[in-house]
């Protein structure tokens, strides 16, 4: 059974979290919120080994919209968990599993680039 711990102040009712990158040549990270929720992982608090996702719900105003783990105490995305959509429309992106590590902040970033943009609702840590 999954077990959601959300990450966002984010979710309907109420209108999308929306991003964009204003012609930036790199891709442009934004954090959920304010108050961009963080969450510490302790791994002494779940299971051994549990896979961990990031999910949101998702549209591209404008090219492709992006959506990460990001790793707040390092400063450092977290491996193979960027995920992209070029979807009009809401669709739910769901990241590749993700190792978190034991003692460090974590939250969801979305991210657009150059003329790219998003709308994002609920963006959340999910495990397996």
């Amino acid at each position: 059974m999954a077990q959601v711990t959300a990450l966002s102040p984010l979710g309907t009712p109420g209108p999308p979290y929306a991003f964009v990158a204003k012609a930036a040549t790199t891709v442009i990270w934004t954090s959920t919120g304010p108050p961009y929720k963080l969450f510490r992982f302790t791994a002494a608090n779940w299971r051994a080994s549990p896979s961990w996702y990031a999910e949101a719900m998702v549209k591209a105003t404008a090219g492709t919209a992006r959506m990460r783990i990001w790793n707040e105490t390092d400063g450092a995305a977290v491996a193979d968990s960027e995920i992209t959509t070029t979807s009009a429309t809401f669709v739910r992106l769901r990241s590749a599993a993700a190792t978190l590590t034991d003692g460090k902040d974590f939250r969801i970033q979305f991210g657009a680039l150059a003329a790219d943009g998003g709308e994002a609702y609920a963006g959340v840590l999910i495990h397996f």
